[in-house]
């Protein structure tokens, strides 16, 4: 909620923003999951990985001195998403 506040978010619309960004995380696990085998959703993760520290680091920076911080946190999914991604097999080249 702090986070959401630092970013301007307005008091009033952060459970709604809240309630959004858990119902889309769930979606996109459920995406991740289904779709097991393809490299996008791999990608996906380490961008939005990416882009969460990013603006967490611009918005919110004294969040990075807490126990589980985002660094700890989307770095650690930054780096299973990128484990993952290397240890797909190969594509298959057309012809």
């Amino acid at each position: 909620m702090i986070l959401l506040r630092q970013m301007g978010v307005d008091i009033h619309f952060v459970p709604a923003v809240l309630k959004s960004f858990g119902y889309l995380e769930i979606c996109f696990g459920l995406i991740v999951i289904i779709n097991w085998h393809a490299r996008w959703p791999l990608m996906i993760t380490i961008g939005a990985m990416v882009g969460g520290l990013v603006g967490i680091a611009r918005h919110s920076p004294a969040v990075f001195h807490a126990a589980f911080n985002p660094l700890t946190l989307n770095g650690l999914m930054l780096v299973m998403a990128t484990i993952a991604l290397m240890t797909l097999p190969p594509r298959k080249r057309p012809g």
